[in-house]
């Protein structure tokens, strides 16, 4: 959409594991896809799909080049035993 963006620009996720979900039709947009950069490669996926991959790994959003394209972004993480997460500070103590 005019207010979202239309590729985003290799970088690793603070995560370990990161996960897409495409929203809509793969019709409804022409570019896109996750590009994995050790693979040379971007990763198309259906509605309703889920793309999973390391975080560590650099990637990016190739750039819609027509239409919009919705994805459901995720990040999944780890807390070692006694370890807590402040929500409203965003860090680990």
């Amino acid at each position: 959409s005019a207010m979202g963006q239309s590729g985003l620009a290799l970088h690793r996720d603070g995560s370990l594991i990161s996960f897409n979900i495409l929203l809509n039709e793969p019709t409804d947009f022409d570019g896109g896809g996750t590009f994995i950069e050790a693979d040379n490669k971007a990763y198309q996926i259906g509605r309703g799909d889920c793309f999973v991959h390391s975080s560590k790994l650099r990637h990016g959003g190739n750039p819609i080049t027509r239409g919009e394209r919705y994805v459901l972004v995720g990040f999944i993480d780890l807390l070692e035993e006694g370890e807590t997460y402040n929500e409203d500070e965003g860090y680990r103590s």
